[in-house]
Formats: C-alpha cells, sequence, structure tokens
C-alpha cells in the first residue's frame, strides 16, 4: 500500500476553514464514509489513521487527525488522498431548534487536502527507464490526465460536500 513509485501531484494544498456550530462525530463518520464509498476508506486495506492527538483543555478540547487513503485503480495507476485536521477549541454545546435541546459542538476547524496519482505503482518499470518515460509521455498521456482529473473532481466533491454539511448545520 502507498508505494511511490512515480507521483503526479494533482492537489496540495486546499484548504477548508470553519468556525462556528457543528457536530464533530457527525462530519466525522460522513467524510469516512465519503473515502468508504469512493474506494478511499477500507481500513483493512487501503487507508490508515496516521495521527489522532486529543489534547484537554478545560472545557474544550484540541484535536489533530491525519488520514490517508488510497484507491487502487489497476497494476499501473493508483489514487491517494491525504486530509489533515485541526480542530480548536472544540466544545460540547446545546442548542435549540424546533422547540428541541439538541446536542451538538462548537470550534474552529481547519482541514488540508492533498491528492496525487501514482504510476508504476507497482514498480515493474524502471522509475528513469526510457522505457516508462516514453510509455508514460506517448502511449498512456491521455490516460494520466484523464486519472488526474478525476482525482481532482474527488478531492473537490470532498471538500464541498464537506462545505455542504457544515453549512446545514447553521443555527
Amino acid at each position: 500500500m502507498f508505494t511511490n513509485s512515480d507521483t503526479k501531484t494533482v492537489c496540495s494544498s486546499l484548504k477548508l476553514r470553519w468556525k462556528g456550530i457543528f457536530d464533530f462525530d457527525i462530519l466525522y463518520k460522513e467524510m469516512k464514509r465519503f473515502l468508504e464509498v469512493n474506494g478511499l476508506g477500507d481500513e483493512n486495506s487501503n487507508f490508515v489513521e496516521e495521527k489522532y492527538a486529543e489534547r484537554i483543555k478545560g472545557d474544550s478540547k484540541q484535536l489533530e487527525i491525519r488520514w490517508k487513503g488510497e484507491r487502487i485503480v489497476n497494476d499501473y495507476f493508483s489514487y491517494t488522498i491525504e486530509i489533515t485536521f485541526l480542530v480548536l477549541d472544540l466544545k460540547a454545546i446545546k442548542v435549540k431548534k424546533d422547540d428541541e435541546e439538541i446536542g451538538t459542538n462548537t470550534g474552529d476547524i481547519e482541514m488540508r487536502f492533498s491528492a496525487n496519482l501514482v504510476l508504476n505503482r507497482m514498480g515493474r518499470w524502471k522509475p528513469d527507464g526510457l522505457m516508462k518515460k516514453l510509455y508514460d509521455k506517448y502511449i498512456i498521456k491521455d490516460r494520466i490526465e484523464q486519472h488526474m482529473i478525476e482525482l481532482y473532481k474527488l478531492v473537490y466533491r470532498l471538500r464541498d460536500d464537506i462545505k455542504a454539511r457544515l453549512e446545514l448545520h447553521r443555527f
């Protein structure tokens, strides 16, 4: 998993920042589900939560989380996505909605996304070999571009989905 024979960066600094009310547990689960549905979130084979650090400061928490997922497309291509969360001042609160009190959270969350297209993922070609360069540049150039576009769209769809979910929980 996560072989880096040759990678093409599709996205390296996509960021989402939110300050306000949101349900962190639901957000966490929905993001994980998005990755699973899109072939990047199976904890048994292609998903790793590389870091989960939680610090408690009084009545609030600070979280730092780093995820990495990989979708194997075929013997030559795979997609990798890395997501880093930094959550500051996460607090449990109660809000009133439709005469009902609901438990949720408030805080400041920042997420960073990066995505790479991995070529020659099985390492069958010499990374700097002439044959691989010819193969990538002339034979499968269009397929490489198509995969880069697909991965780009996937990362932005994830970011937009998260943004929409955060907007839905405004009170």
